[in-house]
């Protein structure tokens, strides 16, 4: 996991999360849970909604909407 800061760290009235977002490798078995959890939490949403709901904290590094939700 890498956690950077870039233009949106200037944004006092933003949350951490979105200031600093957490990077994480496609292939990790930390993304894929990532991945599985907001799938789950949204009803089985499909793959645009979930790759949108996890941007909002995370960076998955070449996530793709038709990916988001593979087993």
């Amino acid at each position: 996991m890498l956690k950077v800061g870039g233009r949106l760290g200037f944004g006092e009235y933003l949350p951490e999360c979105t200031r600093y977002t957490a990077i994480f490798p496609k292939a990790s078995r930390l993304s894929m849970l990532l991945a599985s959890d907001v799938h789950v939490r949204f009803m089985h949403a499909g793959a645009q909604t979930c790759v949108s709901q996890l941007r909002r904290r995370f960076w998955i590094c070449g996530i793709e909407p038709r990916a988001a939700t593979d087993s």
